[in-house]
């Protein structure tokens, strides 16, 4: 694999790290801002939205601006918008600089999903993008808890610190590491916008904001919902975490081979469907700290199997405009964060936390229910097509 796919790879474990961090500090923020859970909880939801809806215009400005400046630059900005989340003296100012680090996320990930497709040989695309997306999942093994431990040891905004700093760290890897990235020719406007025309993209971003919706669902409010069902302290939820990490990197290589081996969609199936089942049984299963572990690592492990062959069906639609069709999947992977934000908000602010992993498995259910779908309507076209070439 070339080195530019792990140096993509360990920014985003950065990006991935500030994006989750919330889920460690959700209490200290809330604590400290005289402001409820759900109320903090809303910094998740800010974010997923300036995400969702920044991706896909940002794709479309800056595709044609050189790959390795763009990511520096992107890279670059998010370190600055951490810096201002930790020095943030209000609640609404924290807001704002969620904002800010999501749009320069969102013009980061993207861009460095799609670079690793073209550095990486045809062959080797799904591997490419697990190592890129492992970066996740290194960041909820390391990155998530260790920002957790800092802030329960020194506050939450040392947390913030230490995303900036790692964040002008990756820059400086990006700046040394990161060669020329080939990339297709100049894009029109129109080619750009047209793929949002595709029905078969559309079905796809709707299974990735259900797939999103039904994690985030859970994870955002994890600290609750455990400390609910099995009386889990903040040192332990650090600990599940990176239990969480664990599985979902194993999850991440395992995806990456079998979409190679199997092609996406049989693995996104199998993936589904794991999930659905994992979700439903999830708070029989968290009774106790024993428990808690299995239900984290089952689910984390069939949950970090979607991205990649979500990902690399995205790739194999809109090959050309790969950075738009990668950043609409992003936009609908955080609209499904927003979604989760607020109802799982709901749910919790109604005294019904133990209610979330239900919920995810509903949302789940259906991004199963329009997987099949599209394969069924793939096939009708085929069919067709078919019948039409006898003729």
């Amino acid at each position: 694999m070339p080195i530019g796919v792990y140096v993509l790879a360990l920014a985003v474990f950065v990006v991935g790290t500030d994006k989750d961090l919330i889920v460690g500090v959700l209490p200290s923020i809330a604590s400290d801002m005289h402001v409820s859970v759900a109320t903090a909880g809303q910094l998740a939801t800010v974010f997923a939205v300036a995400y969702a809806f920044g991706a896909p215009v940002l794709a479309v400005v800056t595709s044609n601006v050189d790959r390795r400046r763009l990511l520096s630059w992107a890279l670059a900005g998010f370190a600055v918008a951490n810096l201002v989340s930790a020095t943030a003296p209000s609640y609404p100012l924290l807001l704002g600089s969620r904002v800010l680090a999501a749009l320069t996320a969102a013009l980061y990930t993207p861009a460095a999903m799609a670079a690793a497709a073209r550095i990486a040989p045809p062959e080797r695309t799904g591997r490419a993008l697990a190592v890129v997306t492992m970066g996740f999942s290194a960041a909820a093994i390391l990155g998530v808890p260790l920002g957790t431990l800092i802030a329960a040891a020194v506050g939450w905004r040392a947390a913030f610190v230490m995303i900036s700093v790692l964040a002008l760290v990756a820059t400086l890897g990006l700046f040394r590491g990161l060669g020329v990235i080939s990339r297709p020719g100049v894009i029109g406007l129109n080619e750009r916008v047209g793929v949002l025309r595709n029905p078969r993209v559309l079905r796809l971003l709707a299974v990735s904001a259900a797939t999103q919706c039904a994690g985030f669902t859970v994870l955002l409010y994890l600290g609750p919902l455990l400390a609910e069902t099995a009386g889990i302290t903040v040192v332990q939820l650090a600990a599940l975490l990176i239990v969480f990490g664990v599985a979902g990197l194993a999850g991440n290589a395992f995806a990456g081979r079998f979409t190679d081996r199997f092609g996406p969609e049989r693995v996104l199936s199998v993936a589904l469907i794991w999930v659905t089942v994992a979700l439903v049984a999830f708070t029989a299963i968290a009774r106790s700290l024993p428990g808690t572990y299995v239900a984290v690592c089952v689910w984390a492990l069939a949950a970090w199997m979607v991205p990649v062959p979500q990902q690399a069906r995205i790739l194999r639609l809109e090959p050309r405009a790969s950075a738009v069709a990668i950043s609409l999947n992003s936009s609908a992977m955080h609209i499904g964060s927003a979604v989760a934000g607020g109802f799982g908000g709901v749910i919790v602010e109604k005294g019904h936390v133990t209610a979330l992993p239900i919920a995810a498995a509903a949302a789940s259910l259906l991004a199963l229910a329009v997987l099949v779908a599209d394969a069924r309507l793939r096939r009708r076209a085929a069919s067709i097509a078919a019948a039409g070439t006898v003729r």
